[in-house]
């Protein structure tokens, strides 16, 4: 399990383990922890900090993105999303509560939002005193929820607020029900130091302090187990347990000690098993301590493998013809300083004595996902990146190649980062990351680097529309200006000059006025407005009657933002749907398949029948039948999706 989970927080439901980690929402069995179904975090669902929540059969989930999201809890499919926060795009890190069809979400903006759970829709919004990202429980008819400063009680039926205690001073870091009482963690800085924070465990009952015990020093969770009616306390230095009618500890593990190897997220008990997932990524299952069992003595730490020193520093010349401007984005850019490290340790490990672009490549490879994540979802690998390239370039004698010396930038490298400099000096960027230095990679047409790329079946064109993918977003939301005065305009090289058009065209219609979203249906309005376009002519040849599409298609635009109030953009900067940048993945994932990196009208359209998108039950039932909420949107505006797909097949064909 080691390569498939994170540390994180874990929920038992009715024998099944549902948690984030290894970039995955996912849903185990708990006796045998084999999967159920998993989403791969960073596709539709953001990175998330946020912890299921799981009840009447549904999964409720936020993301960095400020979408909170509904799924199936028996087989993972979504059933609906919406956006709590009135400010786009702030994330919702805090953990929802559900009961009884009503889902409530803590939002960041100091608000808790509740959902009717079948369908999505706002049943009310109530305002507290602060920020709210931590979970929301259930406690005696009420939500019990904090904010840095206060724990709230809400009347579930209109969220009007039953009860608040005020910390007076420190700051609430967490709160649970724990039978009769609430219990509070708190957390007081001590001169402005962390670590000389000084916290309580502060038991309240009928809004009063029933007793105040001091708290652990790193507690990162705690959660109520009304099977054992005991508290279970994770610490970065271990696991306990305490009862929470007296505030006493009853059991500690310390981490080293017993089987317990790292620091864990918050656990949960079933059966008299604590579940408990750590910091390397292991899922543990222990058997709960009998009465008066003491915790395990510390056992003699293993011997641990040292770690692989960092390579020099690289303080190469730079090339003579960058301005002042360019060496200060190249200053700025801490994690491709630290690939050029990488690179001269690759060259001297190969004997070379210049660093040239195929080792700029094994840089960005070295230094890992976190520069540039477009190598890895091409399938890129360090070591079959250096198979390649040992096969392309011999090695050197590795003697010759003085230690204490820079190795100089050959001229291939030299271009290289000028033109990576270049591209995020044009796009107003203030450093480079690994996608723009793999661009000015690219652009050596027949560079080493290029040619070990394509020995490893990655063509420039794929790795450039990978680049360009991932820079969409940026693009889609800035206000539309004219084609000749976009700096963006040569970074959209990978799609064709009509969907470029298309997608532009998209802009202006989300520009005209609030909510300011771009939504797919902004992009059907655009794809579609044109009465001599080719999507018009495709679709009109699979027998739709285009005045009823586009009848159909101005009410769901109208309707644009009505699922999720509070979503909005701005005049300068547009909302952009997940639903939408799915689309358009999808229909670049067609061109791919096609053996061909530049995405057309046609592979657009395959896309968005293909990614079988679902329109909200609330939009659905504005312009067809409540039945018709499962539909995808072309089936909603009038469009047969299989009549469809064939006359594009045979376009393309």
């Amino acid at each position: 399990m080691g390569d498939f989970l994170h540390s994180g927080s874990l929920v038992a439901v009715n024998g099944i383990l549902y948690g984030v980690g290894g970039g995955h929402l996912f849903a185990m069995l708990a006796a045998t922890g084999r999967p159920l179904w998993a989403h791969r975090i960073g596709q539709r669902i953001w990175t998330t900090d946020s912890d299921p929540a799981v009840g009447d059969g549904h999964l409720i989930i936020g993301d960095w993105a400020g979408v909170v999201w509904c799924l199936d809890a028996a087989t993972g499919v979504i059933r609906w999303s919406a956006m709590p926060d009135l400010i786009e795009k702030l994330g919702v890190t805090g953990s929802a509560l559900v009961h009884t069809n009503l889902a409530v979400v803590p939002t960041i903006t100091g608000f808790a939002v509740a959902y009717d759970l079948p369908t999505g829709q706002e049943r009310w919004r109530t305002a507290l005193d602060g920020p709210c990202s931590d979970e929301l429980m259930w406690f005696q008819g009420s939500v019990l929820l904090q904010t840095s400063g206060s724990v709230y009680l809400l009347d579930p039926s209109d969220g009007r607020v039953v009860l608040r205690w005020n910390a007076g001073g420190p700051d609430v870091r967490e709160c649970l029900p724990a039978g009769d009482v609430v219990l509070a963690s708190t957390w007081e800085p001590q001169g402005g130091a962390s670590l000389d924070a000084r916290g309580e465990l502060i038991a309240l009952s009928g809004g009063t302090v029933a007793y105040r015990r001091p708290a652990a020093r790193w507690p990162t969770g705690l959660r109520y187990s009304a099977e054992t009616r005991l508290v279970y306390e994770a610490r970065q230095d271990g696991l306990g347990i305490i009862d929470p009618r007296t505030g006493d500890r009853l059991w500690d593990l310390q981490a080293g000690e017993g089987p317990l190897d790292r620091w864990c997220g918050t656990p949960d008990v079933r059966d008299r098993v604590i579940y408990a997932l750590t910091a390397d990524g292991r899922l543990y299952a222990l058997r709960h301590p009998n009465p008066g069992e003491t915790g395990p003595r510390r056992r003699r730490a293993r011997q641990r493998p040292q770690a692989r020193p960092d390579p020099p520093e690289w303080s190469g010349a730079l090339p003579n013809q960058l301005s002042r401007s360019l060496r200060e984005i190249y200053q700025a850019s801490g994690g491709v300083r630290r690939a050029m490290d990488y690179a001269q340790a690759e060259a001297r490990r190969l004997g070379h004595r210049d660093i040239g672009t195929e080792h700029l490549l094994l840089g960005i490879l070295r230094f890992g996902y976190g520069l540039a994540a477009t190598p890895h979802e091409l399938g890129v690998q360090l070591e079959s990146a250096r198979d390649a390239i040992e096969a392309l370039v011999p090695r050197g004698p590795t003697e010759s190649v003085e230690a204490e010396t820079d190795l100089q930038l050959s001229r291939s490298g030299r271009r290289a980062i000028r033109r990576a400099l270049v591209v995020a000096l044009r796009l107003g960027h203030r450093s480079i990351a690994g996608e723009e230095l793999l661009l000015g990679i690219a652009g050596e047409k027949r560079c080493t680097a290029v040619q070990a790329l394509e020995r490893m079946g990655v063509k420039t064109d794929q790795l450039v529309l990978t680049i360009q993918l991932r820079w969409l977003p940026s693009w889609l939301a800035r206000p539309p200006v004219p084609k000749e005065e976009d700096p963006w305009g040569e970074h959209l090289s990978q799609f064709s000059d009509e969907l470029q058009h298309v997608l532009r065209t998209a802009k202006v219609v989300a520009s005209a006025g609030p909510p300011y979203i771009l939504a797919l249906e902004q992009l059907l309005v655009a794809l579609l407005g044109e009465e001599d376009g080719l999507a018009t002519a495709l679709v009109r040849d699979s027998g739709s009657d285009m005045e009823a599409v586009h009848a159909q298609l101005a009410t769901l635009a109208a309707a644009t933002g009505l699922r999720q109030p509070g979503r909005h953009g701005r005049p300068d900067r547009l909302s952009v749907t997940s639903r939408l940048l799915g689309g358009i993945r999808a229909g670049a994932d067609e061109a791919r398949r096609r053996a061909t990196a530049l995405v057309k009208i046609e592979h657009l359209l395959l896309g968005l029948i293909r990614a079988a998108d679902r329109t909200d039950v609330r939009i659905a039932a504005r312009v067809g039948p409540p039945e018709a909420g499962g539909e995808g949107v072309l089936a909603l505006i009038g469009i047969d999706p299989d009549r469809l797909q064939i006359v594009v097949e045979e376009r393309i064909r």
